[in-house]
């Protein structure tokens, strides 16, 4: 009788670790097909994400393209100020914005005045506007003689994470970060205030702005 009742308990222990392993496994593909159904889903948004994202930059080279053939005149071009347009596909919708470079104000060949204009009127940052602009030409000039209120090399070369002066022209327009009296607010824009990195280029390679495609910071 004992040794039915071993032999009983020793079964129903085998049993409960089979059950053990059996659900341990259940679990692990369980969690398994989660992940794969996760993954799917996340690359699925991607593509429709990425396949609106290529139809808009297409709809707008179109627009672009049409506004040309039409020599600007057609009522229901786009804009090139930076206005947005929305687009509907059956898989979700873009929105798009053209921005004409030439609207802006182009950091390397910009004249002092309008640098300084840009700073004080466009932005409202009249107490910083010497010390950034002066810092600005003193960045992309070829010497390492400061203005009254710019910085070269020297300064730079003081900071915790000491680097040169550039001596040369802005490669892009992220570039004024490194420069003397530009923070994250002047450049990328805090609140109501519009950022420089929204108003400035080094694609335009003029001195002018194309006050018609000129957003309303530059044109003040």
């Amino acid at each position: 009788m004992k040794t039915r009742r071993k032999k009983s308990g020793v079964v129903l222990l085998v049993v409960l670790w089979v059950l053990v392993i059996f659900s341990s496994l259940v679990l692990a593909l369980s969690y398994e097909a989660r992940g794969n159904i996760s993954r799917t889903i996340t690359h699925v948004n991607f593509i429709q994400g990425r396949r609106l994202a290529e139809a808009g930059v297409a709809r707008a080279l179109a627009e672009i393209l049409f506004r040309k053939r039409e020599k600007e005149s057609a009522e229901d071009a786009w804009r090139l100020d930076g206005t947005f347009y929305e687009g509907d596909m059956e898989t979700g919708r873009y929105r798009v914005s053209i921005r004409d470079e030439a609207g802006k104000v182009d950091i390397n060949f910009a004249p002092e005045v309008l640098l300084r204009n840009l700073i004080r009127y466009g932005l409202g940052r009249d107490e910083i506007a010497d010390e950034v602009v002066d810092s600005i030409l003193d960045w992309r000039d070829r010497d390492e003689l400061h203005r009254l209120e710019g910085a070269e090399s020297d300064y730079y070369r003081s900071l915790p994470n000491p680097y040169d002066a550039k001596n040369g022209p802005f490669s892009t327009v992220e570039e004024l970060s490194m420069v003397r009296g530009i923070d994250d607010a002047l450049l990328f824009g805090k609140g109501e205030m519009t950022g420089l990195l929204k108003l400035v280029t080094v694609h335009a390679k003029t001195g002018r702005v194309n006050i018609a495609s000129a957003p309303e910071e530059v044109l003040r």
